[in-house]
């Protein structure tokens, strides 16, 4: 393999302070990031799908949303993806003493018949505005656009488990959004579905995440030539630019069944995101014991003897680069990996 880059949102670790003993040893995990080239892009939009879009060569103006509805869309709605969309997926809001925290569909246990009987109470709603939910999978909902909206929006991966005051729809027709969302919280909030589902303990869907809008637009070239991905968006991208793609594989080893040394390969390991999203140690914990097993480890040994040539870590605003020879400097000495973490603001490229 000529490259491997590792996405892994949330590597190193959630948000909230912690001590040093919640982080397990992790010889190879330490030695790579140690020995690699460290940069934070703190002044970069790091969204998870705009990285995304990056590596696989769909260029979006800063300005715009990456068009994620459009593009799983093609592959929910089995190739047409024509025209202007917007995803409006399930969300429940909690109230806490900060405000309202989002929490999404990893723990709101939502089925298909659930799903299709609020979209269609909040269509009740949405249809008032011009708008109706599309319903292809109980968690990734859909509204069709005459055109882009005059705002942007904030991914939902990113607003997981945060306050969400600071990330609702900005520009000049945010407003509109605003006052459909308020309008939509108070009719389901009286829902009969969603009484059902408080009745059975579990969370009510009391609102809706408006991201992704707009259009699949010209894709260019890129070196990627394979990718691993679960995920619906980095594998609908990857198949609408002809690059191979395939599901991730248990171990490490399981991608040299279908990669030669010259593939340039992309794969996307969401282990770590729930955990950090919803500031989970002991399931990052677990996350990271597993993915150093099974994937840390083999990538090391790779590195060492010369079978992978470059190693790329990409995890929110960090990314570390490293190539076999980087592990001949004996100088840099291994970190816990809270070390990044906690690198200062200024940290630069070293």
């Amino acid at each position: 393999m000529q490259s491997l880059t590792l996405i892994i949102p949330g590597l190193l670790g959630p948000d909230a302070r912690f001590h040093d003993d919640y982080v397990p040893s992790l010889p190879a995990l330490e030695l790579l990031l140690s020995k690699s080239s460290h940069k934070v892009n703190l002044n970069t939009n790091t969204e998870y799908h705009r990285t995304l879009a990056n590596l696989l060569a769909l260029d979006v103006p800063a300005e715009k949303d990456v068009p994620v509805a459009s593009i799983t869309r093609y592959q929910d709605n089995a190739g047409d993806s024509s025209g202007t969309w917007m995803r409006a997926d399930p969300v429940h809001l909690s109230a806490d003493r900060d405000g309202l925290i989002l929490m999404d569909s990893f723990i709101l246990n939502l089925s298909q018949h659930d799903a299709l009987a609020i979209a269609a109470e909040a269509n009740q709603v949405l249809q008032d505005y011009g708008f109706t939910i599309e319903v292809p999978y109980e968690d990734r909902w859909y509204i069709q656009l005459d055109n882009d909206l005059p705002i942007t929006t904030t991914e939902l991966s990113t607003v997981v488990g945060s306050e969400v005051a600071a990330y609702l729809p900005r520009g000049e027709g945010a407003g509109k959004i605003h006052s459909m969302l308020n309008e939509l919280q108070m009719h389901l909030f009286s829902s009969d579905i969603n009484q059902q589902r408080e009745s059975r303990g579990e969370l009510p869907i009391n609102s809706i995440w408006f991201w992704g809008m707009g259009e699949i637009d010209t894709l260019s070239d890129t070196d990627i030539s394979m990718v691993f991905a679960d995920d619906v968006f980095a594998s609908c991208l990857a198949g609408l630019t002809s690059i191979t793609t395939y599901s991730v594989p248990n171990h490490f080893l399981g991608m040299l069944e279908h990669s030669n040394e010259k593939d340039e390969v992309l794969a996307v390991l969401m282990h770590c995101q729930a955990p950090r999203q919803y500031q989970n140690l002991d399931l990052w914990q677990k996350a990271l014991m597993l993915l150093e097993g099974s994937w840390f480890a083999p990538a090391l040994e790779h590195l060492q003897q010369g079978k992978l040539k470059k190693l790329r870590i990409i995890t929110d605003e960090h990314e570390f680069y490293l190539s076999r020879f980087g592990l001949n400097k004996f100088w840099k000495k291994p970190h816990p990996i809270i070390h990044y973490k906690r690198m200062p603001e200024y940290a630069k490229e070293n």
